[in-house]
């Protein structure tokens, strides 16, 4: 597709045109405007090799690339600092041992806001890193796809505490091993796309480890036709943890393409099925499990699981691909309450049989109003059954909108 004559159409305030071989740029302001702004700045700031730095209560806004760019060095730390209006990502920690965000407020970003990569996954040595107490609102304006609030790579990087909210892209994307998503506040994200989840992860055997836990997720839909999930176990995903989390009108709440994962102890209202889960590996994708030259034979090559710190943690991966690996086997889906909710579907050959289910509850009839958790608790009390949350902790209203006053706000 192509639009020809662009430049005709520019024929009110806010709206631009730009000359991509000159880089001519013509705007007009939009109305009550005082002056126009145009960034020129890449990165604001880049810190390579640095070690215990802190960059705090600071404003970093306004660059065509990432914000803030760290590489190398250790103990590394952005808090209680605004972060916004950058065409590519707020924040970057690649290679750092120790530190990340905290308390923050991060909007209007272009991609990706936070991303996490750190650790040794050769030998499971984690890197430390972390996500805290901060809040995540329109990120993902411009590359709308594989673009979340937080990308957490490598091995044992943590997200807690954040409340992420109002954006097309997902709260997090989940690559490596054992990384923590705790206790966030996950709400009305990828809205409008189809095949896609809030908490996603996939496409990697030997990424394992990794927990989501107490997490309160809700209002994720979609539109009309498309379909849309809550936790996103995709393309053989395996060996994650998804635990006391609270999943209030989610399309598709959990979502299982993989093996070896536990679902345990979660509530779901109004969110249907409960747990989906396929076995796409004995149907659409199982030609791309047996091409030598495939992503999952290349991912599974990379990673030493021969080793001893990879026959400790996983002692049966190393034969993963040569033992059935399409078969969806050894998820357990146990202690889980739907309330107003259907319960497991399974499709594309999964077994039941080859999975661990017990002791799931179905609570029929109307659910208290979606958001009124206290009512959520007495309701399932009423009925004999203990959920287990604690609402007061559960929403994370309470954090940083910015820590300066801003008129243009």
């Amino acid at each position: 597709m192509r639009v020809v004559h662009a430049l005709d159409a520019l024929d009110e305030a806010g709206e631009w045109w730009r000359e991509s071989e000159s880089g001519l740029l013509l705007a007009w302001p939009s109305a009550g405007a005082a002056e126009l702004e145009a960034s020129l700045a890449e990165t604001l700031i880049r810190a390579e090799g640095a070690r215990h730095l802190r960059i705090e209560r600071l404003r970093l806004e306004r660059a065509r690339g990432d914000l803030f760019v760290a590489r190398g060095g250790e103990d590394i730390e952005i808090r209680a600092s605004a972060l916004a209006w950058a065409a590519g990502r707020a924040a970057v920690f690649e290679g750092v041992a120790g530190g990340g965000v905290s308390g923050s407020a991060i909007h209007d970003i272009g991609a990706s806001a936070v991303r996490l990569v750190g650790g040794d996954r050769a030998s499971l040595r984690p890197g430390g890193l972390f996500v805290r107490d901060s809040r995540f609102t329109r990120f993902s304006r411009l590359a709308q796809t594989q673009s979340s609030a937080i990308e957490l790579d490598g091995v044992g990087a943590e997200a807690s505490g954040n409340f992420i909210t109002d954006a097309i892209g997902y709260a997090v994307y989940l690559r490596g091993n054992d990384h923590v998503f705790r206790r966030n506040e996950v709400a009305r994200l990828i809205h409008g796309l189809s095949d896609t989840g809030a908490i996603y992860a996939g496409r990697d055997f030997t990424a394992r480890g990794s927990i989501i836990e107490d997490n309160y997720v809700h209002d994720i839909r979609t539109v009309p036709g498309m379909e849309v999930k809550g936790v996103y176990l995709d393309d053989m995903a395996s060996g994650f943890t998804v635990r006391r989390n609270l999943f209030v009108d989610v399309q598709q709440p959990v979502f299982i393409g993989g093996s070896d994962n536990v679902v345990t102890r979660n509530v779901f209202v109004a969110s249907s099925p409960m747990v989906a889960l396929d076995a796409r590996g004995l149907t659409w994708m199982k030609p791309a499990l047996n091409e030598p030259d495939s992503e999952f034979h290349t991912a599974f090559a990379a990673m030493p699981l021969a080793s001893p710190p990879w026959r400790m943690r996983y002692p049966s991966l190393a034969q993963a691909l040569s033992d059935e690996p399409g078969v969806a086997r050894n998820n357990q889906i146990v202690d889980n309450v739907a309330i107003a909710s259907d319960g497991l579907a399974l499709t594309d050959m999964a077994d039941a049989s080859r999975q661990i289910i017990l002791f799931n509850t179905r609570l029929d009839g109307p659910p208290p109003p979606s958001g009124d958790l206290d009512a959520l608790v007495r309701f399932a009390a009423g009925r004999g059954v203990t959920l287990g949350l604690d609402p007061r902790v559960l929403r994370r209203d309470g954090l940083p909108g910015s820590p300066f006053t801003d008129a243009r706000r």
